[in-house]
């Protein structure tokens, strides 16, 4: 589904409104991160569906973000660096 928005068609929003969203994304991020072991050093590489639905999750945040207001309420700072590396 989140492949489906190539980009931002609707008005600036307002992050609050995305928290749950935003939660759920944590979640599937950070069972990644324990499942594969990115915190420390990597060995197993992702499978496809996990690779492909992490680039969907960072994809989005980064449109959303680009598009919200009171952005300094995003938790995911303290688990989207984990994958940066």
């Amino acid at each position: 589904m989140l492949k489906e928005i190539d980009s931002w068609k609707w008005p600036r929003t307002d992050l609050n409104a995305w928290i749950n969203v935003l939660n759920r994304f944590d979640d599937i991020m950070d069972a990644a991160i324990r499942e594969y072991n990115i915190d420390k050093l990597q060995l197993v590489p992702f499978s496809e569906n996990t690779k492909e639905l992490l680039s969907e999750i960072l994809r989005f945040e980064r449109l959303l973000l680009e598009y919200s207001t009171n952005r300094k309420t995003f938790n995911s700072y303290d688990v989207s660096p984990a994958y940066m590396i």
